[in-house]
């Protein structure tokens, strides 16, 4: 997943103070506080009708978090920086991606704590916010408990833990979400976020984090065909929970799978109304050292290299990380220029995520002529259409 970064100084602390909700805007504070300073809460757009079935779209460029909300303290000082920059960086940036693990989303079964969302939709002024859940992924593990402690999610390598397998030799873990055990809970949690922000405007997408390549260790009970059938299952359940709202199950490679699997995980994905997205743009490019970038990206092209299929370009939302490896040299030296260029050129995406690395090296947020920030405000995203199996149109006020 995406790694923390020291953030520096916030300039101004803006704190969101508590009181009744606004009838108007689902969530909206009722006022701003600067320095001990109040005033009124922005104006926003209005929130989406019940009856409303056409998709919030917006398009263009968004900063990604570089920390996982994985405490207690939802506003942390580099969560509010990033926001701080977000806030004062302009129109060209369109809004922000929180990234919130599940044990701090649902601390007890069927219990859900989202004032951590809350606090980051006021305090980015107005902005959009992309919501990313994990299940897991860093060293540490972040399942909720009861699932962790109840041997019906199924076994895991650790004695008398529950619900995950470990990846990457023992480096990280995941949630068995081709258990139906486990995926039926996290089908619970998009549905409680769907009931909790689908008529917020200001909620543009919400992203499964876990992605489809795990590097699992062995003694698993995992199984392509297992592994599909609950993909297609979450993929269902979030369009109807998210009927107007962008929904992305990160899609880079198949465990264990082929080309083949990729395209059925890419065609399954169209039929259900599922955005295409991934945590490295550069996937299908000659460039690339890893053949593995090309499966999922290849499909969702067309299979350009393998045989022909459909060109999803268009036809998908495309809402698309850059993590932090790819700008700072772990997947070869690329420039936000290049990185933008195969985006937008290439893969057609309309939503870019950039990951904030702070400091002046390598793909860094603000420090320069080749910062991050620079490029946004040189390049808007060009492909800003509403894709085709938005069928009932898109929303862009």
């Amino acid at each position: 997943m995406v790694s923390r970064h020291s953030p520096g100084p916030l300039p101004l602390t803006v704190l969101w103070m508590s009181g009744v909700v606004a009838a108007a805007v689902p969530n909206a504070p009722p006022q701003l506080c600067v320095n001990n300073i109040c005033s009124a809460a922005p104006t926003l757009t209005p929130p989406v009708s019940a009856t409303q079935t056409q998709v919030k779209w917006h398009p263009g460029h968004y900063m990604l978090s570089n920390e996982a909300d994985r405490s207690a303290d939802g506003q942390t000082a580099s969560k509010r920086y990033e926001q701080g920059l977000v806030v004062a960086a302009g129109p060209n940036v369109v809004g922000w991606a929180g990234v919130y693990t599940w044990d701090i989303l649902e601390p007890t079964k069927g219990n859900y704590d989202f004032s951590h969302i809350d606090a980051d939709i006021a305090a980015l002024s107005g902005k959009r916010i992309i919501i990313g859940i994990v299940t897991g992924y860093s060293p540490s593990n972040h399942l909720p408990p009861y699932i962790l402690n109840d041997a019906s999610y199924g076994p895991s390598p650790n004695a008398g833990q529950y619900g995950f397998w470990t990846i990457y030799s023992g480096a990280g873990v995941i949630g068995a979400k081709w258990r139906s055990s486990v995926n039926s809970r996290w089908i619970a949690l998009i549905k409680a976020l769907g009931a909790r922000y689908d008529s917020n405007p200001l909620v543009e997408a919400i992203v499964d984090h876990d992605e489809t390549a795990w590097n699992l260790d062995g003694g698993s009970d995992y199984s392509i065909a297992g592994f599909r059938a609950q993909w297609d299952a979450l993929g269902t359940a979030a369009a109807a929970a998210l009927p107007t709202t962008n929904f992305v199950q990160q899609h880079n490679w198949v465990q264990g799978g082929s080309i083949q699997d990729s395209a059925d995980f890419t065609q399954d994905a169209y039929t259900r109304r599922v955005a295409f997205g991934g945590p490295d743009i550069f996937g299908y490019s000659t460039a690339h050292s890893n053949p593995a970038y090309v499966w999922s990206q290849g499909a969702f092209m067309g299979g350009a290299g393998t045989t022909p299929g459909t060109d999803y370009r268009g036809k998908m939302a495309a809402i698309h990380d850059v993590q932090s490896p790819e700008l700072t040299g772990g997947l070869g030296t690329y420039t936000p220029q290049d990185i933008f260029n195969f985006a937008d050129g290439d893969l057609h995406v309309d939503h870019i995520l950039w990951n904030y690395v702070g400091g002046t090296g390598p793909g860094n947020w603000n420090g320069g002529a080749n910062s991050v920030l620079a490029l946004i405000n040189a390049h808007p995203v060009t492909h800003k259409g509403c894709p085709a199996a938005y069928t009932s149109g898109c929303r862009t006020n």
